[in-house]
């Protein structure tokens, strides 16, 4: 991790740098070319940051601003697209709570009609069984043309 630091301060800095160099009045100091003259050497950033000009300091404010700024509005944008989802799945929750209400209901409906035909196919048959063991009792005596026809 210090390694990485160390190679993405120098990085930074030698942008600094550079862009500072395009510019005509712009006088590099000698301790910065021998911050970049080894990529060996380790020089903290305290030190880098003292031996840089105040302006290349605020240029390197800038961008960290603007990276600052960036992260921020990805992680706005983040939170929204997030809040977004759990507000859609809320409302499919309630669709689905509502699709499967309505389902409950009509199988206890279906539930509810299969057991008065059960019911009614029960006495029907009772009534079929009781007529044939004893059919002079429960029927009268025209019970065969009712089964002929």
């Amino acid at each position: 991790m210090k390694d990485y630091r160390a190679a993405l301060t120098r990085t930074l800095l030698s942008n600094v740098v550079t862009a500072n160099a395009e510019d005509a009045s712009y006088r590099p100091a000698p301790a910065i070319n021998l911050i970049f003259s080894s990529p060996l050497d380790r020089l903290p950033y305290a030190t880098v940051a003292q031996t840089m000009p105040l302006n290349s300091n605020d240029v390197l404010f800038k961008k960290l601003d603007s990276i600052l700024t960036k992260v921020e509005e990805e992680s706005t944008a983040t939170r929204q697209s997030l809040g977004e989802l759990k507000e859609e799945m809320r409302n499919h929750y309630e669709e689905t709570k509502q699709q499967v209400d309505v389902f409950e209901n009509k199988v206890k409906t279906m539930e509810k009609k299969f057991e008065d035909l059960s019911m009614r196919i029960f006495t029907i048959l009772q009534n079929i069984c009781t007529s044939l063991l004893d059919p002079n009792a429960s029927q009268s005596a025209t019970w065969k043309s009712y089964w002929n026809e």
